[in-house]
């Protein structure tokens, strides 16, 4: 058997496995990567809208002095330009802000105008000439803002992330790797036994960071009790030629938006994904009506809008939160250690960054500095890069 000894092991090669990656890396750690999956990206980083918001500004004095949510967009854009953290400069930006429109009626406007008010960053109202192709009609009679926060292809994003680090990332299913513990569930060692590949990994620090599949390796460490929850979201993908580009959310009286829109490339043409309240409304409908509802809050909101001979699908995708948390609003990644093993969910895509700081700033409170030289190659496949849903399944009129 094959023996093996890094500073850090990642299992999990999504959005928070590849942003860590990076950020160890950069620190100085050497460090392997373990996705359990033949495509790299994982399900919910794969399928990601891609808008990076900030949230709601947070009131002065009522919540900790923490880096937050409201944070994250400032540092996003620095490495979108390359002067951040990360050189992000090659990720493709599908928008550099978005849009947030509400119907025509007066409780729908001062909804709105509250969310614009409250959210992170720069917004402005936009007058009719500068509308959105999309909410350009006579029809339409609302008000819309512009929020100046980008909206990133996610597949980009994952591919520049594991780019430079094509020598570390490598596949397994889950079934065949087993982690052995010791005492206050720390990890001793890692095994990989798939096929002819037998290798034992001896890893100082492990960071679960496998989503969903976190539950299966918190198992294996010995930690019984529920620490995450599963929030699934029945996502629409409307196809169609005359399909104009837009990204924004439409606001009615609800807290929540009513519908949120995103275009993005789908082979020759253009896709729009359908969010917001109906697709977390719609976990409980068959396809079949998700997609009867969706078309009727288009046509409802939309009505201008040709959709004539569109196509249709829908799939259903489970959002992963800690069970201590609230699923509409997380403020900061999770990330919490047991032993030498540390769980990670940024939980949204703003967060990816914060999580990275908080394991930082965890193992120097841990006085674990970079030690180990970095493994040479290893005999394990390696993932190819993933594809979002909605690229396989087949559509419907």
């Amino acid at each position: 058997m094959d023996t093996v000894a890094v500073d850090c092991l990642i299992l999990g090669g999504g959005l928070s496995g590849l942003w860590l990656l990076n950020v160890l890396r950069r620190a100085g750690y050497s460090t392997l990567l373990i996705h359990d999956g033949r495509e790299l990206g994982g399900i919910q980083s794969l399928n990601s809208a891609g808008m990076i918001h900030g949230g709601r500004r947070e009131l002065p004095g009522l919540t900790p002095k923490a880096e937050h949510l409201q944070d994250m967009p400032a540092l996003w854009e620095n490495c979108l330009r390359g002067s951040g953290e990360l050189d992000l400069r090659d990720v493709r930006i599908l928008a550099p802000e978005q849009h947030l429109w509400c119907p025509g009626d007066l409780r729908s406007r001062a909804n709105l105008l509250l969310n614009a008010r409250l959210s992170v960053g720069k917004v402005r109202h936009l007058g009719r000439d500068h509308f959105p192709s999309l909410l350009k009609s006579p029809g339409f009679t609302g008000h819309v803002y512009a929020l100046e926060q980008p909206v990133l292809d996610a597949v980009s994003l994952l591919r520049v992330l594991a780019k430079p680090h094509a020598d570390c990332i490598y596949q397994a299913d889950q079934q065949d790797v087993h982690i052995q513990t010791g005492d206050l569930h720390s990890t001793k060692a890692v095994f990989v036994r798939k096929g002819k590949v037998q290798l034992r990994i001896h890893p100082r620090q492990v960071f679960l960071a496998a989503g969903a599949g976190n539950a299966a390796l918190l198992q294996d460490i010995g930690i019984n009790r529920p620490l995450m929850r599963r929030r699934p979201i029945h996502m629409v993908c409307v196809q169609h030629a005359q399909l104009p580009d837009f990204y924004g959310h439409c606001h009615d009286h609800e807290r929540r938006p009513r519908l949120t829109i995103t275009t993005h490339p789908s082979g020759s043409g253009k896709m729009w994904y359908i969010a917001g309240a109906v697709a977390e409304d719609g976990v409980d409908r068959d396809e079949t009506l998700q997609i009867q509802a969706v078309k009727h809050e288009l046509q409802t909101l939309l009505p201008w809008q040709n959709l004539h001979g569109a196509r249709f699908r829908s799939f259903l995708i489970d959002r992963i939160y800690p069970a201590d948390s609230s699923p509409w609003q997380p403020v900061r990644a999770c990330v919490q250690p047991f032993g030498n093993n540390w769980l990670v969910w940024p939980t949204r895509l703003a967060l990816a960054p914060n999580a990275g700081h908080q394991i930082l700033a965890g193992l120097a409170q841990k006085q674990v500095a970079p030690s180990l030289p970095q493994p040479g190659p290893l005999p394990m496949a390696q993932p190819v890069p993933g594809r979002p849903l909605w690229e396989m399944l087949q559509t419907q009129v």
